[in-house]
């Protein structure tokens, strides 16, 4: 088939861009549409593939606009042609699911969460403009309007966890296939020069620390995460980049120059596995809608504490992959980390509790499943 997968913008790197990566590795020769791209935070397999960016990636200072011009992005995705392809996949969080295909065109639309900023989940954005809300109540009727008939424009909705399948029917009263993707396995290893002093001083360490692998924004609470392990003791090595490295960087300046508290900033997925693979638990203090990240730990067989929220719960089983926190707080994560030190997590336990997420099997469900889908849809 020719097929065509279209993804909202690829500038930062984290579980969509792991999804965009996963579905493509389906396909022999896909092509790549996205809104705008930063080749820098993109992984090497993606970079192999024909990409197209949108006219968007014309205007200056883009990555300001994507926030300004979010009522109009639907033009740039409605811009496209794809009477070339048999099949389009549209992963979204926003804008993807507005693409326009003629009926001789299967369009399988994979909804990653319906839009955080408007429908009131925890976003970057809202901890940043919240206040700008209330002046735009009108703007966000509308938006919501405009992103409640463009996901119904799918021949299909698929989605990545049971978490999002029940948004999907709230707030759209859509029926939705819940397909999970995983990370593609990645080779561990030190890939550049540029990591040489992390790997280094973390050898140093001999898997005295823990991990918090996320984007680095208020909603993906990393403060608590920092907090709670540096008050067990625990050094904690922080992989990500975003809006708030820059705030944490300074505000645990005196952590850093003791080594309790390592930044590292954006990495390559085998430098993070490599990281990963030698600490002794995750930290998860987030409500996501899946958490591939949390599968990365447990197929390097290391233990995760957990938010009890959201796709969490169909990943950690408590006391043999991990640890569940029902309290977003400091103190919570604390207890929690004390109570996965008092158990012996069996590392072949903790890997075999994730077969079912085994890159070969989702390939196969996944597969199939399109398979079905277009074939139910033939007169």
């Amino acid at each position: 088939m020719r097929v065509a997968i279209v993804y909202d913008y690829l500038y930062v790197h984290g579980g969509g861009e792991n999804a965009l990566q996963f579905i493509s590795s389906l396909f022999d020769n896909p092509e790549i549409f996205t809104l705008f791209l930063d080749k820098n935070h993109i992984s090497e397999e993606l970079k192999k593939l024909k990409i197209h960016e949108s006219n968007f990636k014309y205007l200056p200072f883009r990555k300001l606009f994507v926030k300004l011009l979010v009522p109009f992005l639907n033009i740039f995705y409605e811009s496209w042609d794809f009477s070339n392809f048999d099949l389009v996949v549209a992963i979204s969080s926003y804008g993807s699911k507005f693409v326009v295909t003629s009926t001789d065109v299967f369009n399988i639309s994979y909804i990653l969460t319906p839009p955080r900023f408007l429908w009131n989940m925890e976003t970057s954005t809202l901890w940043k403009y919240g206040w700008l809300k209330g002046l735009f109540s009108i703007m966000f009727f509308y938006l919501r309007i405009l992103d409640y008939f463009g996901a119904r424009r799918a021949d299909i909705v698929f989605t990545n966890s049971i978490e999002t399948k029940k948004r999907i029917w709230k707030l759209y009263r859509l029926n939705s296939e819940v397909v999970y993707t995983r990370p593609v396995n990645i080779t561990l290893g030190n890939d550049g020069k540029e990591n040489d002093s992390i790997i280094k001083q973390l050898e140093s360490y001999n898997n005295e620390y823990c991990t918090y692998i996320s984007r680095l924004e208020k909603y993906k609470h990393p403060e608590i995460a920092i907090d709670s392990a540096l008050k067990t003791g625990t050094r904690i090595v922080i992989i990500g980049d975003g809006d708030q490295l820059k705030h944490l960087k300074s505000k645990y300046i005196n952590e850093t120059r003791k080594g309790m508290c390592i930044f590292t900033g954006f990495v390559s997925d085998s430098v993070k596995m490599q990281i990963l693979s030698e600490s002794r638990f995750l930290i998860f203090p987030v409500y996501e809608d899946f958490g591939l990240v949390m599968i990365e730990a447990m197929e390097l067989g290391i233990p995760v504490v957990a938010l009890r929220k959201g796709g969490a719960e169909e990943i950690v089983q408590e006391g043999k992959n991990g640890i569940f926190v029902d309290k977003l707080t400091v103190d919570g994560f604390v207890d929690g980390i004390r109570k996965l030190e008092r158990i012996h997590f069996a590392k072949e336990e903790i890997i075999k509790s994730v077969d079912c997420f085994s890159e070969k099997e989702l390939k196969k469900e996944f597969l199939t499943r399109i398979a079905s889908a277009m074939n139910s849809t033939k007169i």
